[in-house]
């Protein structure tokens, strides 16, 4: 017979749950704005130990760090956004221009023996929907505003009351102190390898190739940077979902010299750069697997859009952390 002190346990959990469900369930919608705000206050803790070894008080550096991020993250995608929002028209031709070239040199390319066993037209219809992807982006701008202010909003509170949060979370989490402190650690460098490295490597990758398209004189190339920068986070196909097409449909239209530079430029130095920054930047931190990156961007942008580019490889690694601790946690007892 069930004892009334576990019958008082058990209504106790359903009630919690049942709020939690509650609570989740309405709140979903600032789930990004969480995940935005808690990767933040990972990479603020090393600077904010620095600050309040300098004598700020932690209400005078959580305001620092809030400015800080507001100048160095908020304001420039910011300032992006109301770039864009002013070129509506000219991002929209520019989606159904990409899908033009694309369909052309998949036309041109099934003239060849060699690919014509490819089922070219699944491609087509995998880099329509890529081509349709930033005015999707754009049609979502207040969402996007409203996550970035949730954000900060719970980013400063969460700086506020960094000790007491990181003592409830810790004391929750099952595992040894061992273990506990080796999630943390582990945990950083899995936010710092996706929510900056990944992203800074992209965006230099896109600015090299940014350079080949000034260089040919390729029309609206801001707009093609952007569009390399966002492909760039992606593995295995990167950039060169935009400049292959590109450099192709130039070599057919009879623009040769253009073409072949930047198929060159792409293949060699927007290629070779990847490497490069990949190897001294990332295996210094989380070295994730591109699959499992390809599988975060694809999980990232069907619950948060466009900034899943970035939220989705942190929960799939999360994920596998968490096996692994569980493994390191639970092993010795076999």
């Amino acid at each position: 017979m069930i004892q009334n002190k576990t019958l008082r346990q058990i209504a106790h959990l359903f009630i919690i749950l049942v709020l939690a469900g509650i609570v989740i369930f309405y709140l979903y919608d600032l789930f990004s704005a969480f995940l935005g705000a808690l990767m933040l206050y990972l990479l603020s803790q090393r600077p904010k130990k620095w600050l309040k070894s300098k004598g700020f008080s932690p209400g005078l550096a959580a305001i620092f760090l809030l400015i800080v991020v507001f100048l160095m993250i908020v304001l420039p995608f910011v300032g992006i956004g109301l770039i864009l929002g002013n070129h509506v028209d000219e991002i929209a031709r520019f989606s159904k221009q990409y899908y033009t070239y694309v369909s052309l040199l998949i036309t041109k390319l099934y003239t060849y023996p060699i690919f014509q066993g490819i089922q070219l037209d699944e491609v087509s219809k995998y880099l329509e929907k890529l081509g349709s992807l930033i005015p999707s982006l754009l049609n979502n701008t207040l969402e996007i505003f409203t996550t970035i202010v949730f954000t900060l909003l719970i980013y400063y509170f969460l700086l506020i009351r960094d000790i007491k949060i990181e003592r409830f979370v810790l004391r929750f989490l099952p595992l040894s102190s061992e273990n506990k402190r080796l999630f943390m650690i582990r945990l950083n460098n899995l936010v710092l390898s996706n929510a900056v490295a990944i992203p800074l490597v992209a965006f230099v990758q896109a600015v090299i190739a940014w350079i080949g398209y000034l260089i040919i004189g390729l029309d609206k190339s801001f707009i093609w940077f952007l569009a390399t920068f966002v492909t760039s986070m992606i593995p295995v196909v990167g950039s060169g979902i935009i400049y292959l097409p590109i450099a192709g449909v130039l070599l057919l239209i009879g623009k040769q010299s253009a073409g072949i530079f930047l198929l060159i430029w792409g293949l060699v130095v927007v290629s070779s750069s990847d490497n490069v920054l990949r190897m001294f930047v990332l295996k210094k931190l989380d070295n994730t697997h591109p699959m499992v990156t390809i599988l975060g961007v694809i999980l990232g942008l069907k619950l948060f859009g466009f900034l899943g580019l970035i939220y989705g490889p942190i929960l799939i690694t999360l994920l596998f952390l968490l096996i692994d601790m569980y493994h390191r946690e639970y092993q010795r007892f076999k």
